[in-house]
């Protein structure tokens, strides 16, 4: 930036002294002058500007036409923005060469059973020519593989093939519920496993069987919902536990409660926090666990002895009812209530709101209506992200906005010239908005996110540029001695060529 600015400051106002002139008659070579003029369109230009100057001499004969012009470009920019606007994403997922495979397994499998199904999976990816290399992450909750592509293959059309590849070889393998291969974001929140595009749906309530099954009523629907490629849920029954069936008549007999009892049989397996420990400043947990040996085995948890208020000694099955069954691997809470998380994973091309909005009206709408007392059902995740991020940003740029106008009060000590130049900003919203519906059809991927927005609010105060020389040039002409009217039209003139000359550098971002 410093060398290109001393290079504007120095070469181009040597090089222009030497090689632009006053016209064609200071030229020493008027022929030839006029022969470039024609092959490099200077006709062209020059008919531009006289219709340039003509339309705006016409524009200010009247006042209701310069009512009419600016308030139609202004109020009719706004409009055509708000109706261009296009769906708003949250963060760009980007387009690195790292792929993750999650394996889904039913509860139970130990490390051992998982390691051979991660094996087979490495065994079966790298037979592909465009993987580089591959590593596995082997746990009992989510585990995964991360795939490298080969940089010649690692363009959008190119992970995408060899994610479809890579889902073709997934299937088949004894003890997997399901293999989900998609490409890893750019960028990741904490707690999220892959970043990009998700959209989270919270149900919860009292119950934890309700809960299940609206959950899995609304996962069944949103799966055939187009653009989501799969939903994960945080909710797998199937974990093998002990369940104890106190009866409470003969508990309460012996002056036992339900939970007493239950107290005790935590206490004996697991231990339970009885209070802090207080020492140099650090608390430490004071857990309380059982030093009897009959309860190290599942097997042995009949014989657990407990000691009522009245009567003897007795054994946990003499109240009790012990047998073996499933339930879930882990129960979450939002607000003390029973939750369960729904993860949708979606396409790259599909923007967040648009995704919340088909959720919305298709699934959650009718699901809403017919739920119980004290039962919700929540959009969370990247899309309460994405509500307070626009509304953030939305302030932002409107902050910009009056910063840049106070700014330029300073400078020309009016109110009336900034004021003048701010009416550039809205048709420069309807050109960014525009350019990205376009470049939208031409790659889903470009979509209005966080990034696009941020450079809403800098072209803010770039746009005004063209607009601040060309009033500097108007005042210029003014005190040149130069008429008002005449002034605009003459700055209007000299300022057409340097705008397009700054518009060619467009050209420069093709290649």
């Amino acid at each position: 930036t410093v060398l290109s600015l001393s290079c504007a400051l120095t070469v181009v106002p040597m090089m222009a002294s030497r090689v632009l002139k006053a016209g064609p008659e200071a030229s020493r070579y008027p022929r030839l002058q006029r022969i470039l003029d024609i092959v490099l369109l200077g006709w062209l230009g020059q008919a531009f500007s006289d219709g340039l100057v003509r339309c705006l001499s016409w524009l200010r004969r009247g006042v209701g036409r310069r009512l009419a012009v600016v308030l139609g470009m202004t109020l009719g920019s706004l409009a055509l923005a708000l109706y261009l606007m296009p769906p708003i994403d949250y963060l760009p997922k980007g387009n690195r060469n790292l792929i993750l495979a999650i394996v889904q397994l039913p509860p139970g499998f130990n490390l051992d059973q998982i390691d051979g199904i991660v094996t087979e999976l490495e065994s079966r990816y790298l037979q592909m020519p465009e993987i580089e290399r591959l590593f596995g992450v082997v746990r009992t909750e989510n585990p995964l593989l991360g795939i490298i592509v080969k940089r010649e293959y690692a363009d959008i059309a190119g992970i995408q093939r060899v994610i479809e590849e890579l889902k073709q070889r997934s299937t088949g393998i004894p003890g997997t519920r399901a293999v989900f291969v998609t490409q890893m974001a750019l960028f990741r929140q904490r707690g999220q496993l892959l970043g990009g595009t998700n959209l989270e749906i919270d149900v919860k309530g009292h119950g934890l069987d309700e809960v299940r099954d609206i959950a899995a009523g609304i996962e069944q629907q949103v799966r055939s919902l187009p653009g989501v490629t799969f939903v994960r849920s945080s909710f797998e029954w199937g974990n093998p536990e002990l369940q104890i069936a106190v009866d409470r008549q003969k508990a309460s007999d012996l002056g036992f409660s339900v939970s007493a009892v239950g107290y005790k049989v935590e206490t004996l397996i697991a231990g339970t926090l009885a209070g802090t420990f207080r020492e140099q400043g650090k608390e430490r947990d004071l857990t309380l666990i059982g030093t009897e040996r009959g309860a190290a085995r599942t097997q042995a948890l009949d014989n657990v002895v407990l000691y009522p208020p009245r009567g003897g000694p007795l054994r946990l099955a003499d109240i009790a009812d012990i047998r073996e069954a499933e339930g879930p691997t882990k129960i979450e809470h939002i607000d003390r209530d029973r939750s369960i998380k729904l993860t949708v994973n979606l396409l790259d091309e599909v923007p967040m709101q648009e995704a919340i909005d088909t959720v919305n009206a298709q699934v959650l709408r009718k699901v809403r209506q017919e739920l119980p007392l004290g039962y919700a059902i929540n959009v969370s995740g990247q899309a309460k992200d994405l509500d307070r991020t626009w509304n953030s940003l939305k302030w932002s740029f409107l902050l910009a906005v009056v910063v840049i106008y106070l700014l330029m009060c300073s400078l020309y000590e009016s109110f009336t010239y900034p004021f003048i130049i701010m009416f550039s900003v809205p048709p420069a919203m309807v050109g960014g908005i525009l350019g990205v519906r376009l470049l939208h059809h031409i790659e889903p991927t470009v979509k209005l996110d966080v990034g696009t927005m941020l450079g809403f609010i800098i072209m803010a105060g770039v746009v005004v540029n063209a607009a601040i020389l060309l009033v500097e040039q108007a005042l210029n002409h003014m005190q040149e001695g130069m008429h008002p009217q005449d002034a605009i039209l003459e700055s209007a003139r000299n300022r057409l060529r340097p705008i397009f000359m700054t518009a060619s550098s467009i050209l420069g971002f093709l290649p």
